[in-house]
């Protein structure tokens, strides 16, 4: 054996995480600070105003990098290297901004969630027929399974995440279950939407389309069309033809 000896020191995961983390940081205050200032000037605020403008787009930028990631490689198999990659840059700049992986999922997670929320809503201001608001927020739901990164992160991997994380994700989906029953709701107070109680039938409806999500695929043997007019007839007649309704 070789009487010399290397005196090397490799950092641990978490000693990397904040070397990253302080080089991120002195990057952002590089790039943002040109002078130091003194008292709040509205030059000062100007400046403060802009970073925080800066630092949400590059949280957006690295969620829509996290997305497309998760949808090729799995959550798993997702690295928060590949995530950098994805997004153009470094992965100290990923721990500037998220803590853990699990938090730019998190992420991921609620924004979809509050997009969807915020549509449907949008849908059911729209001054047209009851029905055709109705339909339309099927199509809206349709939509979303037909989108690779939707159709992975949000309808087959929540099993992944941890007990804190499930229930931030939990309380948005439930904002749009909540959403979607008052729709409903007033459909039924307008004759168009069946009996029921509405909470029930939002969740057989979130339920009835994303569970399509596991096992669809639109470059398989069922067009997207035909998948989309298919999951439209059943879900606003049912199963039943009129002549059975009616016999």
């Amino acid at each position: 054996m070789s009487p010399y000896r290397l005196n090397v020191t490799y950092p641990s995961e978490k000693q990397e995480r904040t070397q990253q983390l302080t080089m991120a940081q002195n990057d952002e205050r590089d790039a943002s600070a040109p002078g130091q200032r003194s008292g709040n000037t509205p030059e000062r605020v100007s400046g403060t105003r802009r970073r925080s403008k800066r630092s949400d787009q590059t949280k957006e930028q690295i969620m829509e990098a996290a997305a497309r990631v998760f949808a090729d490689y799995g959550y798993d198999s997702a690295s928060l290297d590949s995530i950098a990659a994805n997004a153009g840059m470094t992965k100290g700049t990923l721990y500037y901004h998220f803590d853990s992986k699990e938090a730019i999922y998190s992420a991921v997670l609620v924004r979809f969630l509050g997009e969807s929320h915020d549509r449907i809503v949008e849908i059911a201001q729209e001054d047209r027929p009851m029905a055709e608001i109705v339909e339309a927020i099927i199509d809206d739901q349709l939509d979303d399974t037909l989108r690779p990164e939707k159709r992975y992160i949000h309808y087959q991997e929540m099993l992944r995440v941890n007990d804190e994380t499930r229930l931030i994700v939990r309380e948005a989906q439930r904002r749009y279950e909540w959403a979607l029953a008052d729709i409903l709701e007033r459909g039924q107070k307008t004759g168009v939407v069946t009996d029921g109680d509405p909470r029930l039938l939002a969740l057989i409806l979130i339920g009835t389309i994303g569970r399509t999500a596991r096992w669809y695929r639109p470059e398989g043997r069922i067009p997207v069309d035909e998948y989309r007019e298919t999951m439209k007839r059943l879900l606003l007649h049912g199963y039943l033809t009129d002549r059975a309704r009616n016999s």
